[in-house]
């Protein structure tokens, strides 16, 4: 880092970078808070121009200016720099086949992850950019999730684009001010953390099963082998569970919640489970807060329970509602200190579910002159410290992105999970009012397997012998054995 630099602002940590600093330091080796995510673009480039746009998103957004300093200070801090100059690394491989591009790029997205970052020098939000083509370009951003969350590239992204959008017709960026984060930092300071931590206590008092998705016979992993599964529901599908939604008066993430909480509840033969829920974190009673770049997300337990088997589905569906919304109103303390007031203590969650708006196609193709920028492909990577993730998409397709550590898990074992969610879902936008216990996942192959494959006992045996002939006989090769 320059000697150069100036401070302009120094911040404390919220809850969720106190966690993400905490786990990047107990495994430096893991990927674990590197995000990356790769666009393909389309139409004529101006690499300069776009450097410029990226030099005035820095100014904009304090966060992209920012490190956090943890070494020989009490408290680990966020500081924010007056001045950074940010690079766009460049390449031309236009001039390789298409299928070494194709290798090239995938070797480059790897040594980009294996380079990660050091929070307290780098700059945590990086630009690599391949030329393919005349007019094909692999933009390449990577940046740690301890300064901003995926909302806010959502929010970066189409900016950006929009500023080399303006730069390239000569005309003045017209954005309106970028909303500072020390006003949700402010925020912070006023939530009453002694009662959170009260009602965090009461809302998981008496939980004492980790509610699991077993790894069907893998033991504990050495390392974490990174892998990534994606599995759609159809259009219909998609439609129909929209419209249950609307009918219960529900948002569809809750609605995908219940659905979660009770395959967890089948997996795991209990009416009592607990997994973790990501939530914005952005609070309404902030001006703006919609549009703040920065770390706002964190990681809540969803304690999802019902009474008894004969619920309705609908009802079941209600009380989950008011279990998130309840818990959803405390959602500021760090998950480190909700998990210690609880009986599993760092045991009480096993994964996490995260609900989100990933972002879409259309931040490069908002003008559509000759000059403009289109994106074509979008790819990204993520890990936590959890060994199972699940990030559901909306859409005109429900997508769920099950992110998990594959020494743990088979493929086929998630594809079967993916099925087992589906399989619900179908139960329940038949028929909201179908009770719990008739809620069947098994798929019919399954069915196939367990009553022929499994009840398969006929063995031969001499049919010309009577059983006490038989017994006679083992009693004779086995006299130390109980008889039965």
């Amino acid at each position: 880092m320059s000697k150069d630099l100036q401070i302009q602002s120094i911040f404390r940590l919220t809850p969720m970078q106190q966690g993400i600093l905490f786990h990047s330091l107990l495994d430096q080796t893991s990927y674990a808070y590197f995000e990356q995510v790769s666009l393909t673009l389309n139409g004529l480039l101006e690499v300069e121009l776009l450097d410029r746009s990226l030099s005035v998103l820095f100014e904009r957004h304090e966060i992209l200016r920012s490190n956090v300093f943890h070494v020989n200070i009490e408290e680990p801090k966020l500081i924010v720099f007056r001045q950074k100059q940010p690079v766009i690394h460049f390449e031309d491989i236009s001039s390789l086949e298409q299928s070494d591009q194709t290798a090239y790029i995938e070797q480059f997205v790897q040594r980009d992850k294996a380079n990660g970052f050091d929070i307290t020098r780098d700059e945590l939000f990086r630009v690599s950019i391949l030329q393919c083509a005349s007019n094909v370009y692999k933009l390449i951003v990577s940046f740690h999730h301890i300064i901003m969350d995926g909302w806010c590239l959502e929010i970066v992204l189409k900016e950006w684009f929009q500023i080399y959008a303006s730069l390239q017709k000569n005309e003045p960026v017209q954005l309106g001010e970028a909303p500072s984060y020390d006003k949700y930092l402010k925020w912070l300071d006023k939530q009453d953390t002694d009662t959170a931590l009260t009602f965090w206590e009461r809302y998981l008092d008496g939980f004492e099963q980790q509610s699991i998705l077993p790894t069907g016979g893998k033991g504990s992993p050495n390392g974490y082998d990174p892998q990534q599964q994606i599995f759609s529901f159809d259009p219909q599908l998609t439609g129909q569970l929209e419209s249950l939604a609307k009918e219960l008066k529900v948002t569809l993430s809750t609605l995908f919640h219940s659905i979660w909480g009770l395959l967890l509840m089948k997996y795991n033969n209990t009416r009592d489970v607990v997994f973790g829920s990501v939530v914005s974190g952005r609070p309404s009673e902030i001006p703006g807060a919609e549009n703040m770049v920065g770390l706002f997300i964190n990681t809540i337990p969803v304690r999802i329970w019902s009474e008894e088997d004969h619920l309705a589905f609908s009802d079941f569906v209600q009380h989950v509602q008011h279990s998130v919304m309840e818990a959803g109103q405390h959602h500021y303390v760090p998950l480190a200190d909700i998990q210690s007031g609880s009986l599993l203590k760092s045991n009480l969650i096993h994964h996490i579910l995260a609900f989100e708006n990933f972002p879409g196609m259309e931040e490069a193709d908002d003008h559509e002159d000759e000059n403009s920028l289109a994106v074509s492909e979008m790819d990204g990577f993520e890990q936590t410290n959890y060994s199972f993730n699940l990030n559901v998409v909306p859409g005109e397709k429900l997508r769920m992105k099950f992110s998990y550590n594959g020494l743990l898990y088979e493929p086929e074992y998630i594809d079967r999970l993916g099925r087992h969610v589906e399989e619900i879902a179908r139960t329940v936008v038949s028929s909201a009012g179908v009770v719990l216990n008739e809620i069947d996942i098994i798929l019919p192959e399954e069915k196939e397997v367990i009553l022929k494959e499994f009840n398969g006992t006929v063995t031969p045996y001499p049919r010309e012998k009577t059983i006490h002939q038989l017994f006679e006989e083992q009693v004779e090769r086995t006299p130390e054995h109980p008889a039965a």
